[in-house]
């Protein structure tokens, strides 16, 4: 599936984030760790900047070129800093019916709006349901809609839980909008009897705020599922247990001070306590010292806003 980073924290080069390090999210687009495919459909990221024009605004790239062979891409993360970013890696089935297009690229974020969705998932049998996702959402936003994915109306229907999605909202605010979108979108599924499971990883962020969502359904509706991560993973390709693996998979967030270069690899120093000066999200461990990586359960979220420099993560379940 899609690759996704966050992060938030003091002003860092994108190239730090996006393209040096081993396991950088432009690495993973053809050599992920945790996904055997080539990610084939674009990438984009939004960065903030603290003290830049328009700083309450992201600069928002996307290319539907693949990001090993995206020459701006590189360039870009080379003169660009950022003190919150966030950044995808599109995957796609090898299909002629497949549709690359910029406007299928992640993040998502409308003009005006304050916060942006990474999206590592999807939502089989989207377009029959489509018509009633559109019923859900407010007018004035399904009027923005372009692309030709499922991430797309699932951003509108997220947008719609929000009284004014222009206003710079707070992390209970945000989390409080994910789960009423999942209530709807299970409602929605229950009225066209689809039972399929579904993989909605959710990434958000707004320049001073980065959550991360573990969510999905299980077969028949279901919002809980027993068999361990680990486990699950290592079952057939195609069978439910391998399908279900990629629903409850975790993601993860490390958090510490100094993230930078030592001895010829990314690492960040970690120490004991709930607040650190900067957080990083993924889809898989960026470092190559995975182990103070902490994985973000399912139908969990996990919450970050900086007060002064420091960051704490807070950990809520949704459903």
């Amino acid at each position: 599936m899609c690759r996704v980073i966050g992060y938030l924290g003091p002003s860092v080069s994108l190239e730090d984030l996006l393209t040096k390090p081993a396991n950088s999210l432009v690495n993973q687009s053809f050599d992920a760790e945790y996904h055997h495919l080539l990610q084939l459909g674009g990438s984009g990221f939004a960065a903030w900047q603290k003290g830049s024009p328009y700083e309450d605004e992201p600069l928002l790239y996307k290319s539907s070129q693949p990001a090993f062979f995206d020459k701006n891409l590189q360039a870009i993360c080379r003169k660009t800093r950022a003190n919150n970013v966030l950044a995808h890696i599109r995957a796609t089935s090898y299909s002629d019916k497949a549709i690359i297009s910029d406007e299928n690229c992640h993040p998502f974020l409308y003009p005006g709006f304050r916060l942006a969705l990474a999206h590592n998932g999807g939502l089989p049998g989207w377009r029959s349901m489509l018509q009633d996702i559109i019923a859900e959402c407010k007018g004035e936003i399904v009027a923005r809609l372009s692309g030709s994915t499922d991430t797309e109306p699932l951003y509108a229907l997220l947008m719609s839980q929000y009284e004014d999605p222009t206003r710079d909202m707070d992390v209970q605010e945000i989390v409080g909008g994910l789960q009423r979108f999942m209530d709807v979108l299970l409602h929605i599924k229950k009225k066209h009897d689809n039972k399929k499971v579904a993989k909605l990883k959710f990434f958000l962020a707004d320049g001073n705020d980065l959550v991360v969502a573990n969510l999905g359904f299980g077969p028949d509706y279901a919002t809980a599922i027993d068999q361990p991560w680990e486990e699950l993973r290592h079952a057939k390709p195609g069978s439910t247990d391998f399908t279900l693996a990629g629903v409850v998979e975790p993601v993860w967030y490390l958090k510490g001070d100094d993230y930078q270069q030592y001895e010829g690899t990314y690492d960040m120093r970690v120490e004991d306590g709930d607040e650190a000066s900067t957080i990083i999200v993924s889809s898989e461990p960026l470092t190559a010292d995975q182990s103070h990586w902490t994985q973000v359960p399912f139908q969990h979220a996990v919450h970050f806003s900086r007060k002064e420099g420091r960051c704490k993560a807070q950990v809520e379940k949704l459903l």
